[in-house]
Parts: C-alpha cells; structure tokens; sequence
C-alpha cells in the first residue's frame, strides 16, 4: 500500500543500480506512486517499470508523468488495470511529447476511451 510504497521509494533513492522494477498488484495506489515518482525522478538506470494492478487512477499517472519527460532510461512502462481514464492519458501523452523515451506501454484494462486513444494517437502521429 502506500506506506510500504513510501518505504520503497526512501531506498531507491540511493539505488543506482536498479534496472527492472515489478511492483504489479500491490495496492500502491495514486499516493505511493506520489512517493515513488519523487525517489525516481533522478534515476539514471531504470528501464523497466511494472505498475500493473495498483489502483493508480488518473492522479497517480500524473505523479508519474511528471518525472517521465525528463528520465532519459525508462523504455519499458506497464499500467494495465490501473483504473486510468482519459486525463491519465492526457498526462502520459504530454509526457511522451516533452520527451520521455518509452518503448513500451502497456495500458490494458483502462477506462481510456475515444478521448484518450485521441490524446496518445496525436503525441504518436508527431512523434514518428
């Protein structure tokens, strides 16, 4: 939950080495992610993430995009069954537009609709 997230998130910020996170069905929620975004947001060796099933929601994709656009690692990002909807998406696809470097992204099981497969579309379209 988050306070195991909280936990997490004061020991990865000392941890350079990291290269594959899997934290899936673990209940981190929209504020743990808040805390794993800020240990994270000057990794320099992550390149996979695993966030599915954590009931992040729209908030918590927001955390996260904040620190996406400037992390120059990550290719990899999982958020299936998160509960994410069309803003969540909105803070993803400006993320990718400010510059995150993703691969992969997952987002199955989501609430995304018409408007955001609009929002990633238009970030992908400019961004080939």
């Amino acid at each position: 939950g988050n306070y195991g997230a909280e936990c997490l998130a004061n020991a990865l910020q000392d941890d350079m080495t990291l290269i594959h996170l899997d934290l899936g069905a673990n209940h981190i929620g929209a504020q743990g992610l808040r805390h794993l975004a800020l240990a994270l947001a000057n990794n320099t060796t992550l390149n996979v993430l695993n966030l599915t099933s954590n009931k992040i929601e729209n908030n918590g994709v927001q955390y996260l995009a904040s620190i996406l656009s400037n992390n120059t690692t990550l290719a990899t990002l999982n958020l299936g069954s998160n509960r994410i909807g069309p803003q969540g998406i909105q803070y993803l696809a400006d993320a990718l537009e400010k510059g995150a470097v993703l691969s992969t992204l997952t987002l199955s099981n989501n609430q995304i609709g018409h408007d955001g497969i609009v929002h990633l579309a238009n970030v992908l379209k400019n961004n080939q």
